[in-house]
């Protein structure tokens, strides 16, 4: 059993150093890197592809608008309220001189 277990290992061992000795090893990690960077890609066009069919992208960009105009709101709320203390202001101005 050992003889079969170290011939197995020779052959693991020899054929990694064809592969390394060939120059194999760089060829076959440019390829992994290169299929995983067009996977990667793809999974990136499907889920944009989902998320515009399925309307998540609508939704996502009209939560983004809800929140901008409510800031807005917010801030004209409170440009009126000034406004209407001015007013009121001025006006118990001109009655006091009455």
């Amino acid at each position: 059993m050992k003889s079969y277990v170290n011939k197995l290992k020779d052959g693991v061992s020899f054929v990694k150093n064809e592969v390394t000795a060939r120059g194999y090893d760089k060829k076959i990690e440019v390829a992994v890197n290169s299929a995983s960077d067009k996977t990667s890609k793809a999974q990136k066009n499907v889920t944009d592809f989902l998320d515009t069919a399925s309307g998540q992208k609508i939704f996502n960009e009209m939560q983004k608008h809800i929140a901008l105009q409510e800031q807005y709101n917010d801030v004209l709320a409170n440009k009126l309220s000034e406004a209407l203390k001015r007013i009121e202001v001025l006006e118990e101005k001109l009655n006091n001189e009455e």
